[in-house]
């Protein structure tokens, strides 16, 4: 069985140098010579900050009204809704007025 040799043992061939191009100094005439550019400042005003204000919730106050949630059975909530297209009311009136009359009915004011 034959040893493996290490890559890096070997040293890299180098390639042949080129030689350094001569530098030739040319001789300056004063036309040539350009003024260097000089950058005006100017002011610049700084961009204002955005500032995103929270949406604050108000809870409307119409004829002190409050929200209930109520459940009942499917088949009298869907016998409710055809009577209401019929009128042509919202189911809050509805139910609203049949508690009404319902408290009429039996006495309370």
């Amino acid at each position: 069985m034959q040893k493996r040799t290490n890559p890096f043992a070997t040293p890299l061939k180098s390639e042949p140098v080129a030689k350094k191009p001569e530098i030739v100094e040319e001789e300056v005439i004063e036309e040539d010579i350009v003024e260097e550019y000089v950058p005006v400042q100017t002011y610049v005003a700084p961009k204002p900050q955005r500032v995103q204000q929270k949406p604050v919730y108000v809870q409307p106050q119409n004829n002190a009204r409050d929200k209930y949630t109520s459940t009942m059975d499917q088949e009298l909530r869907r016998k409710i809704r055809i009577e209401c297209a019929r009128r042509g009311i919202l189911f809050k009136t509805f139910v609203e007025q049949a508690c009404i009359e319902k408290l009429q009915r039996e006495g309370v004011k």
